[in-house]
């Protein structure tokens, strides 16, 4: 399972900004039939050691988003989540989808401080990377899988 995620930790890493060589590659190929508005997704983020360290259930909407980020954002509703955030983080997440590239912000409103998950959206799910990105840059502290639970 772990090689399966091997590619995104090589050829997703963050960066400041979401213009990659391999984002535009993956923008350019046609979005997914998997793909609906409104669906509820399940996704699973892993450590550097492949162990589980949070599951969100996420609806991706089709409602405008406010970043920081430029870009066509969406808002993403998360449903459950485990663990559970601590009561006072006020992070909005919200998501950009251009062709099979997917970026997920978990503080999407936090600027300059934000949680990032880059994935390749496929007929299948969805699988990348995530970490923490800022300034300065940002780096992959795992791999996440995703799927839909409307399918």
């Amino acid at each position: 399972m772990r090689s399966a995620f091997a590619w995104p930790l090589l050829t997703l890493a963050l960066t400041a900004c979401t213009t990659t060589s391999v984002h535009r590659d993956l923008a350019s190929e046609p979005t997914p039939s998997i793909w609906k508005p409104d669906a509820t997704w399940v996704l699973v983020l892993l450590d550097d050691q492949s162990q589980v360290v949070r599951s969100l259930t996420v609806r991706f909407t089709d409602q405008a988003a406010d970043s920081c980020i430029s870009g066509d954002w969406r808002q993403v509703e998360i449903l459950a989540e485990r663990p559970a955030r601590h009561p006072s983080f006020t992070g909005k997440s919200a998501y950009m989808l251009t062709g099979a590239a997917l970026v997920v912000e978990l503080s999407a409103n936090r600027c300059d401080s934000y949680y990032t998950l880059h994935g390749r959206l496929s007929e299948t799910g969805v699988a990348g990377a995530h970490g923490p990105q800022h300034l300065q840059g940002g780096r992959a502290v795992g791999t996440f899988s995703g799927a839909p639970t409307d399918q």
